[in-house]
Order: C-alpha cells, then structure tokens, then sequence
C-alpha cells in the first residue's frame, strides 16, 4: 500500500497577492505541461508545483468558473496531465477538435 509522504499529505498553498489588474499569476501557456495521451499521476515535486496553481475554491463569476482564463487553463492543463489527450478528444464533437489542430498549422507558419 502506498502512503503518501508527511510533506506531500497535507499541500498548503500560498495566498496570491491580488493588485487592481487582478491576481498575480504565471501565464498558463508559458509554463511546461507534460499532457500525454493516456493521463498519469504526478510525482512528487510536480504535485508541489500543480497544487500551487489550483484555485483555492470553485467559484462561478458571470457563467464562468474561476476569475481569469488563467485560472481555467491551469485547471484544464491539470485536469489533462492526468486524464490524457485520448480521453479529453472523446469530449464533445470531433470536427471542432479537428478544425482546433488545423488551425495550429496555419498560425505556425504565421510571421
């Protein structure tokens, strides 16, 4: 059986410092996901990392989860660290995620 070490049992995480712009936060797109096809559990030192980035509670501001799109990537980019692409494409209709992947091709080659 495993047994989660006493540093990792009990994550705390710090409060973020909210200025007029809003909460002061890494940019979800710079930072390094590791999102697989198949989902995966973190280890030790990524769990560290992703527990910061979770919001401290579920809250729904004018229809949407969350303050900031900010916030809603880092969720998704956890939520598919550990469920995976495979999963996360059964979602919904496959000609949007289709029409999503192509799109990357053509703001690749963009200047």
């Amino acid at each position: 059986m495993y047994t989660t070490p006493p540093d990792l049992a009990q994550p705390t995480r710090s409060r973020r410092v909210d200025s007029a712009a809003g909460p002061s936060i890494c940019s979800a797109m710079s930072l390094t996901w590791d999102i697989r096809r198949v989902g995966r559990a973190w280890t030790g030192d990524e769990l560290k990392a992703r527990w910061e980035l979770t919001p401290e509670k579920f809250e729904v501001y004018k229809g949407q989860l969350f303050w900031s799109d900010e916030e809603r990537l880092h969720l998704l980019a956890m939520l598919l660290e550990n469920v995976g692409a495979d999963a996360a494409v059964r979602l919904g209709d496959p000609a949007v995620w289709k029409a999503a992947i192509s799109d990357l091709g053509d703001t690749a080659k963009s200047p």
